[in-house]
């Protein structure tokens, strides 16, 4: 929040605002007196049926008395969920991705937040180790529940250690405060090859398990790890046997689990099954699929999705379809296994990832650079303007924007090709790949 105070990005129409004759690019100077801190404290001040806004614009400040609903919205939109700046990581992780970060990307890509509001809005993982009293008690006396806590280790000397920081030891002092307080929470542990795995990882899922009804889940990932890892300490990626372990200390635990509370709760990344060899497992041993940004269950939801929304029968169109090392694999075990029509009109495009290098496979991290490199490769083996080119909307942000800053259009014109996106979850690309659906107008042109 600016000294002009919280720039208002946008109003939506038939609001209060807009009868109010708010515009966008005004700012909210305080409501009833208070500036919000962000916008779960926005939301508490106007649910009460008077309140008083001062609005900055072109034309200066004024004041305005609004009765209404407690419950109802103002209709002020804004570009960020934090108003008075957001959090950022105390930590010095061994292992922390955006310290494996190549040089010239956007800023915004450096910055390594862990607060606990943006936990509780977007799902974000955080540490614990920058909350304070008043950061506890708001928590609990808000009841922002559920949390996103990375916990890595319940040991309290590694954690430190892994965190770089000596507030990490505190964790299951801090869970237990949350868990006391009625705050429930989804666990990350990151593992790393013989350092948080094993016996580590054991002990771990001991000391978790003691927090009963508060842990809704825990998903165990792979540690990733880029070429850009200069001056960082040397760590090893998993392989086959090592992950074929975790999965073994994972399915032991599920089974405590589930004896304890029928439920699995703990769960592991698919990228650990891959490297096994193992099967992936059926839906419901994902239960709610409450860990899907960590990579857990995201393979079975693509293939079930797509099996949901996929009508076989001849399509004329010819698709490439990009993707990422480990997304290839999804795909082949897709396109063989619905259609074997599909052979001739789609061909998996599988992206090297120079932009991060190392072990960094998954299609999510790849840059538009790279696509299209790898694009214009396709090009002079013969594949031309009769193939449609199919990009995962998840390599974009919000902006639409490839990590390297690249559009869709950029994309198009330096390939030749035409692109279409598609959302993750198999729906929109077995649409895609589907027969086309018979209008009233042609059934009655066959009968």
């Amino acid at each position: 929040m600016s000294e002009t105070g919280i720039p208002i990005h946008a109003v939506q129409p038939g609001s209060l605002a807009d009868e109010l004759g708010i515009k966008a690019g005004d700012h909210l100077i305080s409501v009833n007196g208070l500036r919000p801190r962000d916008i779960l404290e926005y939301k508490e001040i106007i649910s009460v049926p008077e309140i008083s806004l001062v609005i900055s614009s072109p034309d200066g400040l004024r004041e305005l008395i609004i009765t209404k609903d407690p419950h109802a919205e103002l209709g002020l939109v804004f570009a960020a969920s934090i108003f008075d700046g957001l959090r950022t990581c105390r930590n010095r992780c061994e292992f922390c991705f955006v310290h494996q970060l190549p040089r010239g990307l956007r800023k915004s890509l450096y910055v390594r937040d862990d607060d606990y509001r943006l936990s509780f809005l977007e799902g974000s993982f955080i540490t614990l180790t920058n909350l304070t009293e008043a950061d506890f008690a708001r928590i609990v006396n808000s009841k922002l529940s559920p949390l996103y806590i990375s916990v890595h280790t319940c040991d309290p000397k590694l954690r430190a250690k892994l965190l770089g920081n000596p507030r990490a030891a505190n964790i299951m002092a801090d869970l237990g405060r949350l868990a006391a307080g009625g705050i429930k929470f989804h666990l990350q542990l990151v593992l790393i090859p013989g350092l948080n795995d094993g016996a580590q990882l054991e002990y771990s899922l001991m000391r978790l398990a003691e927090l009963g009804e508060a842990c809704l889940s825990i998903a165990v990932v792979p540690v990733g790890l880029t070429g850009f890892r200069r001056g960082l300490p040397n760590l090893s990626a998993f392989d086959s046997e090592g992950a074929r372990r975790v999965l073994n200390t994972v399915h032991t635990w599920q089974a405590k689990f589930w004896n304890q509370r029928g439920q699995r709760i703990l769960y592991a990344a698919d990228e650990f099954f891959w490297l096994a060899g193992y099967p992936i497992p059926a839906a419901p041993e994902y239960e709610d699929y409450p860990q899907l940004e960590n990579g857990v269950g995201l393979t079975r939801l693509f293939w079930d999705s797509f099996a949901d929304h996929y009508r076989p029968g001849a399509i004329k169109e010819k698709y490439l379809l990009v993707t990422g090392v480990s997304g290839a694999r999804v795909l082949q075990q897709l396109v063989l296994g619905f259609n074997p029509e599909l052979q001739s009109h789609i061909r998996i495009v599988t992206v090297p990832n120079t932009l991060f290098g190392g072990a960094v496979t998954v299609t999510g991290l790849l840059g538009g650079r790279d696509i299209i490199r790898t694009l214009l490769n396709w090009r002079e083996l013969g594949y031309n303007d009769n193939w449609t080119v199919i990009i995962p909307d998840i390599i974009f942000n919000r902006d639409r924007l490839t990590l390297d800053d690249l559009t869709v259009d950029d994309i198009a014109r330096s390939t030749g090709f035409t692109i279409k996106t598609v959302a993750p979850d198999g729906r929109q690309l077995a649409k895609l790949l589907s027969r086309p659906k018979k209008t009233k107008y042609m059934r009655w042109l066959n009968e």
